[in-house]
């Protein structure tokens, strides 16, 4: 077992900013955070008798092991970690754990196996994509450089179309300011764009792939430690990579969405009336296709981010990328709802005086449900 190298002020900052967990302290390879929870004790009524202040979990592909890392914040001495390892034994019948609140007894291992089984059932699609993801990449340490290549074959545009490609790759970073264009590689069988990457700029990049508004022949390239890869979106529906919609059958390709089918944007002048309605529907849409936002984790995240946002307002206040989503994209639609929810409603409510209470009100006159994580009184 590897120590974990981090420093107390960069373990601080993880916790704070939704990933405890980067490298399996067993194998060392990077490991896929899934869950995770904020205990905030300087922030909870219970903080003395529950001090943890973040529990997250994640998988390891290499060890096939789910990680478990408690976190206790400990004033300005930083905080204490402690990671938990649960797997299956070889035949598959048992699990074996590394949580010193259990032991080798049968009702110990009972609880594991079904916890193990339950685990496996609701994060299957996260399981599958790290896994393949591992035998795409092969081992990884550490994050991914910031940056990525989009290469373009000669022979799939000409240079009109080039031009316009280029041109919608680029916008598209730029309106969501995810990247943008460092060094443009005209070749002569290819051209080569390399981007600084911002937060989930190729990934953007892979969802046109994986739409049909990029050529199929095109390739996009990622980096980890001095090494090329290619990148490929993974199709939460289909449990597999993507696969470009010129390969598909006619009846399979996705069908382009009409203008009066997007969301409605939120507008800058709405009222805190208005942007909780639009909340809640947007909450709600998400919660249509991705079921696991009524997690009680997922909730909490959330939760956190109004109160921290919007309820009782914190200069500065950081909106977190990872919410717990099974899917990326899940999580980046949280992001951009909240984001946006915040921008609009929070200065509406403090133009008009509004306590944290009569806030908190507001938002319980609306069907939020377990949707966001809410609390009756602040």
């Amino acid at each position: 077992m590897i120590p974990d190298t981090r420093s107390p002020e960069q373990i601080g900052q993880d916790f704070r900013g939704a990933r405890p967990i980067r490298n399996c302290p067993w194998c060392g390879e990077l490991a896929r955070l899934y869950q995770f929870s904020r205990l905030d004790s300087f922030s909870r009524p219970f903080g003395e008798e529950y001090p943890e202040t973040g529990v997250g979990k994640g998988y390891c592909p290499k060890c096939d092991a789910i990680l478990e890392v408690w976190g206790r914040g400990k004033g300005t001495d930083g905080y204490e970690i402690s990671f938990r390892r649960w797997r299956w034994n070889a035949e598959h019948t048992a699990v074996e754990t590394t949580d010193p609140i259990f032991d080798s007894s049968e009702a110990a291992n009972t609880w594991g196996v079904e916890n193990m089984t339950t685990f496996a059932k609701e994060k299957a699609q996260l399981f599958a994509e790290a896994k393949w993801k591992r035998d795409l990449i092969g081992a990884r340490h550490q994050d991914d450089d910031p940056r990525f290549t989009v290469s373009i074959p000669k022979e799939c545009a000409n240079q009109e179309e080039l031009e316009a490609l280029i041109k919608g790759i680029r916008e598209k970073l730029r309106n969501q300011r995810a990247g943008r264009l460092e060094k443009r590689e005209d070749l002569p069988d290819r051209t080569d764009l390399h981007f600084e990457e911002k937060g989930s700029g190729s990934y953007l990049v892979e969802l046109m792939w994986e739409a049909g508004k990029i050529p199929a022949p095109v390739t996009i390239w990622g980096y980890n430690d001095g090494r090329r890869y290619p990148k490929i979106a993974w199709n939460y529906t289909k449990s597999a990579p993507s696969i470009h919609p010129s390969y598909l059958p006619a009846d399979e390709r996705p069908k382009p969405i009409a203008a009066s089918d997007s969301p409605p944007r939120l507008r800058k002048t709405a009222t805190v009336e208005e942007a909780l309605d639009w909340l809640c529907s947007r909450l709600e849409d998400i919660a249509a296709d991705h079921a696991e936002l009524t997690d009680t984790a997922i909730r909490d995240n959330i939760g956190d981010t109004l109160d921290e946002g919007f309820l009782r307002p914190r200069k500065g206040v950081r909106i977190p990328r990872a919410f717990g989503m099974d899917a990326r994209d899940a999580d980046r639609k949280i992001h951009r709802v909240l984001t946006s929810f915040i921008k609009v409603a929070t200065p509406a409510a403090d133009a008009r005086a509004l306590s944290p209470q009569q806030r908190l009100n507001l938002m319980n006159q609306r069907p939020f449900g377990d949707l966001s994580g809410y609390r009756q009184s602040v």
